[in-house]
C-alpha cells in the first residue's frame, strides 16, 4: 500500500481542527481572564505572562496532534521532521518579538517589563521629603549662592539615604517664595514631610535654622539650631546631623558605610567648598574655572572633581566643544574622582556622565550608573540619565519608565515633562505625548516648539507654529518652518540674523550652505551656487580633520548633492550614517538617515530614498509620516505614489 501522502496526515491527526480548538479555547480563556482582571488589579505583567504561555501552548498542541492523532501513528518521516523544525522556529521567532520592544535597536537589550515599568509605583510607596529653599538671613544677599549650596548638599545628601523619596530641587525651588501653606505643597509635590530652614553668615559664624514639618497636618516634629564655624567639616558635621535625624524620625536606619560615604565628599578647605559652591548654578566656563579653584586648594576634594567632570562632559556634548583637549580634560576628572572614592555615588554618575557625553557609550554609561544605583533610587538626576541612555540605545519604554520615575521625583519639573513628551512623541503615542509636553508648558517650559512638532506630527497640520515662530522669529528653526511653508522671502529674512555657524547636536551649519537652499528656492541659481561651493569650502577641511563626527559629512554630502557631484553626495551621506547609525543611537541616528533621504531625493534616486524612508520610520524617531510629506528637502519625490503608499502604511503606527 503506498504511503499516505502529507494533506493526509494532516487530515488523519485532525490537525486543522485541533488548531481551531485551541485557538477558540485560548482566546475565550483571554478574554475571560481580561473581564476580571481589571476587578482583581492584575497587572500588565501578568497578561503578558499569560499571552506567552498560550502562545507556547499552541505549538506544544500542534505536535501532540501530530504525534497522538486519532491513528495513534508514531513514526515520522523526513517532511515531518522538517515541519516540527520549522513549527519550532516559527515559536522561537514569535516569542522574540512577544518579547521584544517595538522600535528597539537591540532585541537583546530589553530586559523583562516588570523590572522597569514599576519604578514609580516603588517610589510612592517609600516615606517622601521635600526640602524646600532655604531662606538667607545674612546681611549680605551676595550670600545668597552659600544659602542654596548649604540646602543644595543636604538635598543630595537626603537624595542617597536608601528608601527615601526625595523630591528634586527643581520642584523644590518652585516654592522659594510661594504663598501656600505646608499642606498645600505637601499635596502638590505629594510628599508626607516638608523639611524647612534659614542659613545665616556672619565673618566665619554661621547659623543654620533646621525644622522638619509633617505635611499634612503642618505639626512641627522638631527644629534645630546650630551654631559652628565656616569649615567644610562643620557644615558636614551639621549636615549629617540632619540628616541622622531626618532618616530617625522617618524609622530609615543609617548604616556605618553611608555615613562614611557622605563624609568622603567632601573637604575640610573652608576656600575649596566656597568655590565649590558658588559652581553649582554657573555656566560652562565659570563653573569649570570655579571648580578648578576648588579642587587646586584642595586635592581630594571627591565631589568638586565629580562636578568638574561633568561641567566638561556637558561642554563637549552641549556647546559645540568637541576637541581632544575637552574629552581628556572630561576623563581625568572622572577618574580622579574615582581613584578618590571608588564607592562614591558623586564618582560613578561623574564617569556616567564621560561616558555618556563624550564616549557616547550607552552600555558603559549604564554600568557607572548601575554601580550607584543602591543609594539613588530618591534621586530625580539618576532615573533622568538612566532614561537617556537607555532612549540613545533604543529602550523607549524603558526610558518612559525611567522618565516616569523622574516626574515622580520632580513633579514641577518642567524639563522632566518636556522630555517624556519627547519620548512619546517619537514613540508616536501622541495623546500622552500630549499631555506631558502641556503640563511642561503650564510649568514655564515653554514647550511651544515639541507642541507644534506635536500638532505636525499627529494631524499634519502647521498650525501649532505661530506661537512658536512669535517667540523665535530668527532662529535656525523658524527659517525651517518658514521653507517648509514655501515662504522663500520670509526665510531670506530670517539670514542676517543667523550666526556665521550653526552648531547643534544632530547638525553644523554653515551659513552660507542655509543661504544656498533659500536663494535656490528664490530662483537665484548662480548665486546658490556660489554659495554651495563656498559651504563646501568650509565643509571639507573639516571633514578631512574630524573623520568621526558625522555632522560635517551630513552638511556636505547636501552641498555636493547641489552642486551636482553625485557619487560624492551618496558616499558622504552614507558616511554619516555609518559614523552614527541608529543601532549606535536610536535619538540621534535616524537624523542622518533623513538627511542621506533628502540626498537621494534630490539626485533623483526614488528607490534609494524610499528605502532610507522605510528603515527611517521603522521604529521610534523625531520623525513621522505627515512631517515627511511636507518637508521641503523631499519636495522631489512627495508626489511620487510609492512615497504616498509608504506614508500611508506608516502613518497609523505607534510603538
Amino acid at each position: 500500500m503506498p504511503e499516505p501522502s502529507l494533506v493526509q496526515r494532516l487530515k488523519e491527526r485532525k490537525l486543522v481542527q485541533w488548531a481551531l480548538a485551541y485557538l477558540a479555547g485560548a482566546w475565550v480563556l483571554y478574554e475571560v481572564v481580561a473581564t476580571v482582571g481589571g476587578h482583581w488589579n492584575l497587572s500588565d505583567l501578568f497578561f503578558r505572562g499569560l499571552l506567552v504561555l498560550l502562545v507556547i501552548g499552541f505549538f506544544v498542541a500542534l505536535v501532540l496532534a501530530w504525534y497522538h492523532g486519532e491513528k495513534g501513528r508514531q513514526r515520522g518521516s523526513g517532511p515531518e521532521l522538517l515541519m516540527l523544525a520549522a513549527l519550532l522556529v516559527i515559536a522561537g521567532e514569535v516569542l522574540s518579538l512577544v518579547g521584544r520592544e517595538p522600535g528597539a535597536v537591540q532585541p537583546g537589550d530589553q530586559p523583562a517589563s516588570g523590572e522597569v515599568e514599576s519604578i514609580a509605583d516603588v517610589l510612592n510607596r517609600l516615606p517622601s521629603i521635600a526640602v524646600l529653599p532655604f531662606v538667607n538671613r545674612s546681611d549680605l544677599s551676595s550670600d545668597q549662592y552659600f544659602t542654596d549650596g548649604i540646602c543644595d548638599e543636604l538635598l543630595t545628601s537626603l537624595q542617597r539615604v536608601p528608601g527615601l523619596k526625595v523630591i528634586s530641587r527643581t520642584s523644590s525651588e518652585a516654592y522659594r517664595e510661594t504663598e501656600l501653606s505646608i499642606p498645600e505643597i505637601g499635596r502638590e509635590l505629594g510628599v508626607a514631610w516638608v523639611l524647612e530652614g534659614s542659613v545665616q553668615r556672619a565673618g566665619d559664624q554661621v547659623r543654620i535654622i533646621a525644622q522638619l514639618i509633617d505635611a499634612v497636618n503642618e505639626g512641627h516634629i522638631w527644629s534645630e539650631t546650630f551654631d559652628l564655624e565656616q569649615s567644610g567639616q562643620s557644615l558636614l558635621d551639621v549636615q549629617s546631623r540632619i540628616v541622622g535625624m531626618v532618616a530617625g524620625e522617618l524609622n530609615i536606619e543609617l548604616r556605618e558605610e553611608e555615613r562614611l560615604r557622605a563624609a568622603r565628599r567632601f573637604t575640610a578647605n573652608s576656600d575649596a567648598y566656597d568655590l565649590y559652591l558658588r559652581a553649582l548654578d554657573r555656566g560652562y566656563e565659570e563653573a569649570i574655572s570655579l571648580l578648578e579653584q576648588a579642587v587646586e586648594r584642595d586635592p581630594g576634594f571627591v565631589a568638586a572633581h565629580a562636578e568638574l567632570a561633568k561641567a566638561h562632559a556637558r561642554r563637549y556634548q552641549m556647546a559645540g566643544d568637541r576637541s581632544e583637549e575637552r574629552a581628556a580634560t572630561a576623563r581625568e576628572a572622572a577618574e580622579r574622582a574615582v581613584q578618590l572614592a571608588p564607592e562614591s555615588e558623586d564618582a560613578q554618575l561623574a564617569m556616567g556622565h564621560y561616558e555618556y557625553r563624550v564616549e557616547k557609550d550607552w552600555e558603559a554609561a549604564l554600568d557607572w550608573l548601575g554601580r550607584a544605583s543602591g543609594t539613588l533610587i530618591g534621586d530625580g538626576e539618576y532615573h533622568r540619565f538612566r532614561a537617556y541612555a537607555e532612549r540613545r540605545m533604543g529602550r523607549w519604554r524603558q526610558s518612559v519608565a525611567s522618565l516616569e520615575a523622574a516626574v515622580s521625583l520632580s513633579p514641577k519639573d518642567a524639563s522632566a515633562w518636556s522630555e517624556l513628551g519627547l519620548s512619546y512623541l517619537c514613540m508616536r503615542r501622541y495623546d500622552e505625548a500630549e499631555e506631558a509636553l502641556l503640563e511642561a508648558d503650564r510649568l514655564g517650559r515653554g514647550a511651544t516648539y515639541r507642541l507644534a512638532l506635536l500638532t505636525w506630527f499627529r494631524d499634519g497640520s502647521m498650525d501649532g507654529w505661530p506661537p512658536f515662530l512669535e517667540r523665535n522669529p530668527t532662529s535656525i528653526w523658524a527659517w525651517e518652518i518658514v521653507m517648509t511653508e514655501g515662504r522663500h522671502e520670509d526665510a531670506a529674512a530670517i539670514l542676517p540674523h543667523l550666526p556665521d555657524t550653526m552648531v547643534y547636536q544632530y547638525h553644523w551649519y554653515p551659513r552660507a550652505l542655509v543661504e544656498a537652499e533659500t536663494l535656490e528656492a528664490l530662483g537665484q541659481v548662480d548665486d546658490a551656487r556660489e554659495k554651495y561651493q563656498e559651504a563646501a569650502s568650509i565643509l571639507e577641511p573639516l571633514v578631512e580633520q574630524i573623520p568621526d563626527d558625522e555632522r560635517y559629512p551630513a552638511s556636505l554630502a547636501w552641498a555636493y548633492a547641489a552642486l551636482g557631484m553625485e557619487e560624492e553626495a551618496v558616499r558622504l551621506g552614507r558616511s554619516a550614517v555609518a559614523i552614527m547609525p541608529r543601532e549606535r543611537d536610536a535619538l540621534h541616528g535616524p537624523f542622518f538617515l533623513f538627511d542621506l533621504a533628502a540626498v537621494h531625493a534630490r539626485l533623483g534616486e526614488v528607490d534609494e530614498a524610499l528605502e532610507v524612508l522605510e528603515d527611517l520610520l521603522s521604529a521610534p524617531a523625531r520623525f513621522a509620516p505627515n512631517m515627511l510629506e511636507d518637508h521641503f528637502r523631499l519636495r522631489p519625490i512627495q508626489d511620487d505614489p510609492r512615497f504616498q503608499a509608504l506614508m500611508d502604511r506608516e502613518r497609523g503606527k505607534a510603538f
